[in-house]
């Protein structure tokens, strides 16, 4: 089965190291994104020669903040080059940029297995 990719665009991009950058993503027609639970990813896809490709990435905002997701992403360059991720730091604001919805089963739980409120 294949998912119908979500479009949307970066909004924000800061550089706070040479390899380390914060990225927010809003879809196209500004509408609220999904939801999702702490500790979820979202796999990002940018056009490479035509084609999409994609990687996961950990989303860093909370899941109220229904305007944008946000990621903080580091650059690995050893030990090799990764294309998604070197095509994110060199696309800039407002570019197309693709998703598909949230994923992944490490999150926090409100309750514990026994049943009980978890309070951590």
């Amino acid at each position: 089965m294949t998912y119908q990719p979500y479009e949307g665009k970066i909004i924000y991009q800061k550089n706070l190291t040479d390899d380390l950058a914060i990225f927010r993503l809003e879809l196209s027609d500004k509408s609220k994104i999904l939801d999702f639970k702490p500790g979820q990813f979202v796999p990002l896809g940018v056009k490479i020669k035509d084609k999409v490709a994609y990687r996961a990435y950990s989303i860093s905002s909370p899941p109220e903040e229904r305007r944008y997701y946000e990621f903080y992403i580091r650059w690995a360059t050893k030990p090799v080059l990764g294309k998604i991720t070197s095509a994110l730091f060199t696309l800039k604001k407002n570019k197309l940029i693709f998703w598909r919805k949230p994923a992944g089963a490490f999150t926090i739980e409100e309750k514990k297995p026994n049943g009980t409120l978890e309070t951590r």
